[in-house]
């Protein structure tokens, strides 16, 4: 049988309900809403920096009260270096990870290095772009990745999406140096600084709809062409 993915349009329509139910049947366990412990339960955060990327674990050590899904002897795994297998995978935004056999754009080997814990009791990777083998530059728009941890029969996972834009805000940047407040537009052209404060609500989530993240980040390039 093949696995199981997300359906897009539920995840969109209702992303919390839709994201239980979905792990519940896919890890095929069930949570007692009464039950003081829980199964692992991953949680993490991919974001770009200014040369690659960060991937933070912020699943946490287990707590029975404030983290019951957290690492530690009560879940069977105590942090991310006893798992057998645990890889984070990418999609490009040009690579549908829907299709029948969705391959990742990139794939990093978590247990190649695991940081040393923090005090928040998270994990963090950095990644320069040298070290994402298979790509030259990572590509602005909705990046889907997935991390998952296989210790021994049993089977974790995380999914998201992440806005990728580095190469969006330095175009601007560049139209941003000449720029003068006191000059008005020529007639035609369009304000890089209208444009630089539409790219600041995307930036800070202005639209949790993936395909439409994708449609204003070309809106933004097409309208850089026309500014002065």
């Amino acid at each position: 049988m093949g696995r199981k993915r997300m359906d897009p349009k539920l995840l969109k329509q209702y992303p919390s309900r839709y994201l239980e139910s979905f792990y519940r049947r896919r890890i095929g366990t069930y949570i007692c809403p009464n039950s003081p412990s829980m199964p692992l339960q991953l949680k993490g955060c991919l974001s770009q920096t200014c040369d690659g990327l960060s991937y933070e674990d912020a699943t946490g050590t287990y707590n029975a009260l404030t983290n019951a899904g957290g690492y530690g002897v009560a879940n069977g795994v105590t942090g991310p270096a006893d798992f057998d297998t645990y890889r984070l995978l990418l999609w490009a935004p040009n690579n549908d990870y829907y299709a029948d056999t969705p391959t990742p754009s990139i794939t990093l080997d978590l247990l190649e290095n695991v940081p040393t814990q923090n005090p928040a009791g998270f994990y963090t990777w950095e990644y320069l772009l040298s070290q994402l083998e298979g790509i030259t530059a990572i590509d602005d728009g909705t990046w889907y990745w997935e991390v998952v941890g296989v210790k021994g029969a049993e089977e974790f996972r995380i999914q998201g999406f992440a806005l990728f834009i580095n190469g969006l805000r330095a175009l601007i940047d560049a139209k941003m140096k000449p720029w003068d407040p006191t000059c008005p537009c020529k007639s035609g052209c369009t304000d890089i600084a209208s444009i630089q404060m539409k790219f600041f609500i995307l930036e800070r989530g202005g639209t949790c709809d993936p395909e439409k993240a994708e449609e204003v980040i070309k809106w933004l390039k097409s309208q850089l062409k026309t500014c002065c």
